[in-house]
């Protein structure tokens, strides 16, 4: 994208808005069911005076008229402003009928992956416009500037430091603003179609329950006026596949509206190339990836190794590279996926900031409830994750003499010793410390929980995640 971000803005202004068929559709729906409130007031004035008949005429909606149902109520809005008498039969017959249209149906139903249509475009602006604010910073000279030295730095040696913020911040909008169209457009392709049959389903119906009750009354009154025949032959008229045609019309023309096609990232390091941001995109992507590759080297069996020189080095060119590539030849290559393991720490901030203090300060061991309280402090955002992405790098070093630094965990040597008391004494799935007496050990191929004096596996009571008090410890 290289218009000005007020052009951008202006453009997509332009452009006819996503929800505006949704809001219509159910405007319409709202209006049919205000039309059969009516029906049914106007059997109920089929026992009363003619001259009831013109109050009912008051409580019509002037809307109908502006609206595209206009056509298929009208002709029976016209035929009762001429009828006179109605028999009795009749009006259980009219009841009949109007008790066998379907009710209206809400498309906040048909809501998909938590993705609120009746919100749009209000909630997919916010993502769009913070992707604009956030490409403007990361394409200005400054920014650029920063960047290719980054590049530069990152081509030349192992940085010790993330990306800058500018640019994780841009990385991260483009992925956000991607899901957020990505789900409206899974909502136009998957349920809005249905929400469109349903409300042409319901129209016709209307129609075929008018055209019915309109017959049944010419064919019971011993005498009607002109415009009984009028009325029949309108609503016959009425096509409901001309009815909903404009809303698909108008459907199509959303489903291209900018804020529903997914942004590019360019990197500007490179050229502004567009490539698929892989590092940088925040805690939560950055964890899944790196339990993603972790545990393809641990099904391979592969332990760490000294980079290929064949595989790119820089953060970078091997984005690029990542993005070039088939599948099958990245999970092939042992070296690609190690260099791919290690940029993702590389390129975010560090998932368990520890200080050099805390680090020293707990480097002989950390009782239970300080690791409660550090890890809550250092790790707010998706604890249980990070937490087992630990577990998962300490099982993979105890079976690998090199292993993986805990620097690229933590941004500061020094702290396997600290990770390693973590890793004996939190429960991850419980979101706490184990009870004293029990602690993960490492069994040659694999880590258990066991009560430390019996060596009988731990297990946590069903549905309950805190921890058991020491005395319901097995016996010795």
């Amino acid at each position: 994208m290289d218009k000005p971000r007020s052009l951008a803005m202006a453009e997509m202004e332009l452009e006819p808005q996503p929800g505006t068929t949704l809001k219509a559709v159910t405007q319409e729906g709202q209006f049919l069911d205000e039309f059969m409130t009516v029906m049914r007031k106007r059997i109920e004035l089929d026992t009363r005076h003619l001259a009831k008949l013109k109050q009912l005429q008051d409580s019509y909606n002037p809307s109908w008229g502006n609206s595209s149902i206009w056509p298929l109520v009208s002709p029976f809005i016209n035929f009762c402003g001429d009828e006179i008498i109605h028999l009795e039969n009749h009006i259980s017959e009219a009841t009949a009928c109007l008790d066998r249209i379907p009710d209206s149906l809400s498309p906040l139903r048909h809501d998909k992956d938590g993705f609120n249509a009746s919100e749009m475009p209000e909630n997919l602006r916010p993502p769009y416009i913070e992707y604009l604010r956030c490409y403007e910073l990361a394409s200005s000279e400054s920014s650029v500037r920063d960047l290719k030295e980054y590049q530069r730095e990152s081509s030349s040696r192992m940085l010790t430091y993330p990306l800058p913020k500018k640019e994780r911040a841009y990385r991260q909008a483009v992925v956000q603003q991607q899901q957020t169209a990505e789900l409206a457009s899974k909502w136009y392709r998957d349920v809005f179609p249905e929400v469109l049959e349903h409300h042409q389903q319901r129209a016709e119906a209307v129609k075929n329950r008018l055209h019915g009750i309109l017959t049944s009354q010419s064919l019971l009154a011993s005498r009607f006026s002109s415009s009984n025949s009028t009325a029949i032959y309108d609503i016959t008229l009425f096509s409901t596949s001309s009815f909903i045609a404009s809303h698909h019309e108008r459907m199509s023309q959303e489903k291209s509206h900018t804020l529903l096609k997914e942004s590019c990232y360019r990197n500007h390091a490179v050229g502004g190339g567009v490539v698929k941001p892989f590092f940088g995109t925040g805690i939560i992507n950055a964890v899944a990836l790196a339990h993603d590759i972790i545990r393809k080297l641990e099904s391979a069996h592969l332990g760490p190794l000294d980079i290929e020189p064949r595989v790119p080095n820089g953060l970078f060119p091997l984005e690029q590279y990542l993005c070039d590539s088939d599948i099958a030849g990245i999970q092939q290559s042992h070296a690609l996926l190690w260099r791919t393991f290690l940029c993702t720490f590389i390129a975010a901030p560090p998932l368990l900031a520890f200080s050099s203090d805390e680090i020293s300060l707990y480097s002989k061991g950390i009782p239970r409830d300080k690791i409660d309280a550090l890890l809550k402090t250092r790790v707010p955002v998706a604890r249980r994750a990070v937490i087992s992405l630990v577990k998962r790098v300490v099982d993979y070093n105890s079976q690998n003499p090199k292993g993986v630094s805990y620097w690229y965990l933590t941004g500061r040597p020094g702290a396997q010793d600290l990770f390693r008391d973590i890793w004996r004494k939190w429960d991850i799935e419980g979101d706490c410390p184990f009870p004293p007496g029990v602690e993960r050990f490492w069994y040659g191929t694999h880590s258990k929980v066991v009560w430390k004096k019996t060596g009988e596996e731990y297990r946590r009571q069903p549905g309950k995640f805190e921890s058991l008090p020491v005395n319901d410890a097995p016996s010795t």
